[in-house]
């Protein structure tokens, strides 16, 4: 997910990221925001708080399953 969306979103290259569940929590963090301390299974909130200027984005499992396929095949 993490590479997927440097492809879409280039501005990210080098920007601490999450991937988020629509409850808040972080599902995968980007190695800039691993070096705050974010990691999986955080609230946003407290991910925050490690990180003020990070930035959320909702995990999109179906747009990286169709990344994906290609490595599968």
């Amino acid at each position: 997910g993490i590479a997927c969306e440097r492809v879409r979103l280039p501005h990210l290259t080098e920007e601490p990221f999450v991937l988020t569940d629509a409850g808040g929590s972080v599902l995968v963090a980007s190695s800039e925001a691993r070096t705050f301390g974010v990691a999986p299974n955080q609230d946003i909130q407290g991910a925050r708080a490690l990180c003020p200027h990070l930035i959320a984005l909702p995990y999109d499992r179906a747009t990286y399953e169709i990344a994906a396929r290609p490595l599968w095949d």
